[in-house]
């Protein structure tokens, strides 16, 4: 019984681990992006919410 918690708890923490490092990489996008607009203009913010978008749905 304390094995399967403990492997409960391990496979929690993994996920948990993966859902940070996703969120990070989406943070760093999006600075990369509004770095982007502030040199390039307000068009390419819009062109690439769109695509951040389709990147959230697709994981």
């Amino acid at each position: 019984m304390l094995a399967r918690q403990q492997k409960e708890l391990d496979e929690a923490r993994k996920e948990a681990v993966a859902m940070v490092q996703r969120a990070k990489r989406r943070v760093q996008e999006t600075e990369q992006l509004l770095d982007r607009e502030q040199t390039e203009g307000k068009g390419v913010h819009t062109e690439m919410l769109g695509t951040l978008r389709q990147k959230e749905i697709t994981q």
